[in-house]
C-alpha cells in the first residue's frame, strides 16, 4: 500500500542514495551453504529495496491489532455494554480475565459515577 502511495506521489530513492548505501551492504551472500559474492546489479537492487522499504514505512502509520481490540472494549464498557457481554464478543472464555484486563476503568471517577447511576435506575 505504501509503496502504491510513493510511487503516486513521485517518491522514489534518489539514485545518490543507492549509490550511498550500497558500500555499506554485504557484498557477498550464502545459498545451499556456499559463500556467493553479489554482483554491482544486485548490489544496487538490494539497496533500492531497502530504501523503499524505509521511505514506505515513513508513510504508512503503524497500527497495533491489540491496541485497536483494547480501544474497542474499553469504549464498550465507558458506553454501559454488560462485561459478560464484551467478554463474550471478545472471544474470553473466562470473563475474569476481562475484569484483570480492563480494571483501570474502576479507577475512572466518571466511569463509576455512570454505573452507580445505571444500578440504581
Amino acid at each position: 500500500m505504501a509503496k502504491k502511495i510513493m510511487v503516486s506521489r513521485g517518491a522514489i530513492p534518489s539514485e545518490d542514495a543507492i549509490d550511498a548505501l550500497v558500500p555499506q551492504l554485504s557484498p557477498t551472500r550464502k545459498l545451499k551453504g556456499k559463500t556467493l559474492s553479489k554482483s554491482e546489479t544486485e548490489l544496487r537492487s538490494e539497496a533500492r529495496t531497502k530504501l523503499t522499504s524505509r521511505m514506505a514505512a515513513k508513510l504508512v502509520p503503524r497500527y497495533s491489532l491489540y491496541a485497536l481490540r483494547h480501544s474497542w472494549a474499553t469504549r464498550a464498557l465507558q458506553s454501559g455494554t454488560d462485561s459478560l457481554t464484551v467478554a463474550i464478543l471478545m472471544g474470553h472464555s473466562d470473563p475474569s480475565t476481562l475484569a484483570r484486563v480492563y480494571q483501570h476503568l474502576s479507577h475512572n471517577p466518571e466511569h463509576l459515577l455512570d454505573q452507580a447511576k445505571k444500578a440504581a435506575g
